[in-house]
């Protein structure tokens, strides 16, 4: 496959995670701050939300995978809770023992991970 391609898929996979991000964002505010929901409640539906927004994005435009979709499902879900879990363990490596600053070591995690989860969704989640 061609790097342009990739550059293409990656641009795509981008925009799909600012999207989940902004609808996790505005829902949860929506039900916490219009509907009186308590943020947690408001936050676990959001986030069920973002997840079928991003596992459907990415296999319908980022990845163009339509095959398997409870396979892909899986995969996916289970993807996001491995990343969760290094996310996790990785930020706390980097503030209690290199002592980081917390913020320097979530985003330096987090774009390393987003980057990772790029790979990991387009090789093994979303094959044909």
């Amino acid at each position: 496959m061609k790097l342009s391609r990739y550059l293409d898929m990656f641009v795509k996979y981008a925009f799909g995670g600012a999207l989940s991000i902004t609808v996790k964002l505005g829902l949860t505010y929506l039900l916490t701050e219009v509907f009186d929901v308590w943020y947690f409640i408001s936050y676990i539906v959001a986030l069920s939300t973002q997840t079928m927004i991003g596992f459907f994005y990415s296999a319908y435009i980022t990845f163009n995978e339509r095959k398997n979709k409870r396979r892909n499902f899986l995969r996916f879900c289970m993807t996001l809770t491995v990343m969760f879990t290094l996310d996790a363990g990785m930020v706390t490596l980097l503030v209690e023992i290199l002592h980081m600053a917390y913020m320097a070591a979530i985003i330096a995690v987090t774009l390393f991970l987003f980057i990772l989860k790029f790979f990991v969704f387009r090789f093994i989640v979303f094959t044909s």
